[in-house]
Parts: structure tokens; sequence; C-alpha cells
């Protein structure tokens, strides 16, 4: 049996103000091929299904090509909700999907809801449980007080009767306990919805979601699929794509990626303007940032029409490098515009404000550059 994890897709997710929407499109259509490829019995997604508890209708649209997509294959889909979901627009016309083999478990009450797939080796037992906090957990205790969220998925799941003999999967969107954060995900500081890894160690595969990174949590059967796409800058390095699991008799089970491409890869370039400046145009989502001691006035300007998707400018030298300066001095100096930033380079150099009719002769200087450039 092969089963194909994948979760935070965030679909309708924008980044610095920019819709993903045809990127994501682009990587769904990939999923579904690998799903295809792959011969896939299931689908698990592991919540944040959406970006917005109140999606876009370009989004719903997205999303019920993709569902419908893989419906066509003739596989089963478990979802459950993220903290990003609204688990009501999650869960609408349930009935209607569950005739379709979409099973959805979006509003977590006192149960974990589980399913049945069979094949040669015999029954698979599949887990759903939605994002819950421990508040939720806490009412079906009422005679307990938990200290943590870890000791109440503790007696959550000491209470699930599990059939050590046969195969269990477990879908679920939490934070575990030494996994690897990135800038795009939402978690409590400090660790408070930490839960640890041996909560879930009679599970054959806990497919995880509400971390970014594609990574195993201590123990190789424990992972996080990552997200569809690359959603902040502290993702460069990530490698997108879904995990496949292959699940043969009890205690044989492998695991692996299967990466996507991307319609725009997110890049971090670094120089000198000229150096910058010196490379291929590309409409990849950048984040540049140039050296220069005395960067040209111009420089953001220039570059935005080299790169169209240059979503963060940043200027780094030894004057916002430098001790005591504050964060909001430098994201100041990156806001400036063109005039401001000459002024403020006139000022420095000359103890001097512009005069009027100075700034009047460089806003027709701007306007004229401006105009040559288009």
């Amino acid at each position: 049996m092969k089963l194909l994890h994948l979760g935070d897709l965030h679909i309708g997710k924008r980044m610095n103000d920019v819709s993903l929407i045809e990127d994501q499109k682009y990587a769904l259509k990939q999923i579904v091929e690998i799903a295809k490829s792959e011969e896939v019995n299931g689908v698990l997604l592991s919540g944040d299904i959406f970006d917005k508890s109140t999606p876009s209708d370009e989004a719903f649209l997205v999303y019920g090509e993709f569902l419908s997509s893989l419906v066509d294959l003739g596989v089963k889909i478990y979802m459950i909700s993220g903290n990003h979901d609204s688990s009501n627009k999650l869960s609408y016309c349930q009935d209607i999907f569950e005739k379709s083999n979409i099973h959805i478990f979006a509003n977590f009450t006192d149960k974990i809801n589980k399913y049945e797939l069979t094949d040669e080796f015999g029954e698979v037992n599949i887990y759903l449980l939605p994002y819950v906090r421990l508040s939720q957990i806490a009412k079906l205790y009422p005679d307990t007080k938990f200290e943590t969220i870890d000791d109440a998925f503790k007696a959550l799941f000491k209470d699930l009767e599990i059939d050590s003999t046969k195969r269990n999967i477990l879908v679920m969107h939490q934070f575990l306990l030494g996994s690897e954060q990135s800038e795009s995900e939402e978690v409590n500081i400090g660790g408070l919805d930490a839960i640890t890894s041996d909560t879930f160690k009679n599970f054959d595969y806990v497919a995880l979601g509400h971390l970014h990174k594609n990574q195993k949590v201590k123990y190789d059967n424990i992972r996080y699929s990552g997200s569809l796409l690359k959603y902040s800058f502290s993702e460069v390095d990530h490698v997108k794509g879904p995990n496949i699991i292959e699940i043969n008799e009890k205690n044989d089970i492998n695991i692996k990626q299967v990466p996507i491409e991307f319609l725009h890869d997110v890049k971090i370039i670094k120089g000198t303007y000229d150096e910058i400046n010196a490379l291929e145009d590309c409409d990849d989502f950048l984040k540049v940032i140039i050296t220069d001691e005395i960067p040209p006035i111009d420089a953001k300007y220039y570059l935005q029409l080299k790169f169209k998707n240059m979503l963060i400018f940043k200027i780094e030298n030894s004057k916002t490098k430098m001790e005591g300066a504050s964060e909001e001095v430098i994201r100041n100096i990156e806001k400036l515009s063109i005039s401001d930033l000459f002024s403020e380079f006139y000022k420095e150099r000359t103890s001097q404000d512009l005069t009027e009719a100075q700034k009047d002769v460089l806003r027709k200087i701007i306007r004229r550059m401006e105009e040559d450039a288009r």
C-alpha cells in the first residue's frame, strides 16, 4: 500500500502582498501527477489547507480542482484542519465529500476519528486528529489539571485503544519538540505548545502538519511533509515535495520525499550593486541585499526594474550594521525614496539641508530618469 503525505498547502497565501495562487496551482498539478505515477492508494492532508479562516473564492476554486483531480484518480483522501483553517468551512458538505472518499475531520470534540484501509497484509488504521488546543482536551478530563499540552496528549492517547499488531497511521497538526521552525509559521514562544515524540511511538507512521520544513522528529517514521511552497525567505534552502509512504507488512515501511519544481523559486541575492546588476534577469521571488558603503541613490528603483519579483530590498554596510543602530532605523533606511536617500546623503556630506530650489531640481532629475527608464 502507498500513501502520499502532504500538508500546509496554505491555499490563497500571499508573500509580501504578492499572490501565490498561480504558483500553488502549478505545484498542486505536480502533486496530482506524483499521486498518479506512484499509484498511491490514499492521500493524507495534514492541515492548514487554506491560509486564512475565510478563504477567497479563488482559493476555494483551487481547492476544489485539486480534490476533484485526486478523486478522478480513484484515491481516498484523509484530511484534517490546521490552525489556519476554519473547521466549519473545511467540513462544509462533509456528507457529500464522504461519498467521494474524501474523509474530513475538522471539528474535534471528544474523539479521534478512525478509518480503515485493507491490502494483502490486512488492515491499515488511519487516525485523524485536527489541530487541537490544551483547553479542548482539558474539557474531556474535568478532574485532571494538565500543566502542559504534552501531558494532555499523553492522557488522550493513553485512552485510545490501538491494536499494536496492526499497521497504524496518525494524521495530526501540532508542534513536536525538537523540530525545526521557519519564519512563516505560527508557533507559541517558549515551546508552550510542544509535544514529545514518544507519545506517538505506537504508530507506524505519523503524518504531521504545522511546520514548513520536510523533516523527521526523533524517529524516522514521525515526519512533517513541509509546506507546499517556500513561504518565507527562511525556507530558501528547503526541498519541497510530498512524502510517499510505502507500507508492506507490519514493521516494513519505506519513506521517501518526491521533490517538486517551482513556477517561481524563492532566493536571497547578496553583493554590491554592480555585482547584482550584472546577474541575469529573473522573475523568481527575491530578497536583494546590497553591500555598498555608498549605495547608488537609484539602486532600489533600477533593481526593481531588473527583478520584477524583488519582494525585499535591503542595504547592509557599516552604517546599517553600526553598533547601537536600531532595527527601526535600518528599516526606515530601506523604505526611503530616491529623493529622501539623496537628501540624507547630501546632509551627511555637507551638514546642510537641501534648499527648496535644490529639491525642485532633484525632483526634475528623478522624473527624467524614470521617464528614460520607461
